[in-house]
């Protein structure tokens, strides 16, 4: 069975799934998800007093009936996912660095340009 997640060697008292979110490294969302369950799982079987409490509420708070857990790990993932910048089929040339960003275009010539000089450097391009 995989090792636990390092988050859980220190005290159960401190464990929540916003802090775990923010540590673990592992990506995507789902895997961090799958890490956190299946580590809480294993301890939760160790039958180690406190720790074995601990993980056994949070895996009830993140899989049974409201699901507050869950429901703050979604809301994690949204606020995370908002803030990413995606920039798809880039054009450099010379310096100059042409991108659309929902339909918006933004770049850099030496400083500051207009969106008209952008069209003119896109023009040029073709």
């Amino acid at each position: 069975m995989s090792r636990n997640h390092e988050y859980f060697e220190r005290n159960p008292e401190t464990w929540s799934i916003i802090d775990f979110l923010n540590e673990c490294k592992v990506e995507p969302y789902d895997a961090k998800i799958d890490k956190y369950t299946k580590s809480l799982k294993a301890i939760a079987n160790d039958k180690q007093g406190e720790r074995t409490k601990k993980a056994q509420s949070l895996l009830d708070s993140f899989m049974l009936g409201l699901q507050p857990d869950r429901t703050k790990a979604k809301e994690w993932e949204r606020k995370r996912a908002q803030k990413q910048v995606h920039i798809h089929q880039p054009n450099l040339n010379a310096g100059t660095v042409v991108n659309e960003i929902s339909g918006g275009t933004f770049g850099s010539i030496n400083g500051k340009a207009k969106k008209r000089d952008h069209n003119e450097v896109r023009l040029r391009n073709l």
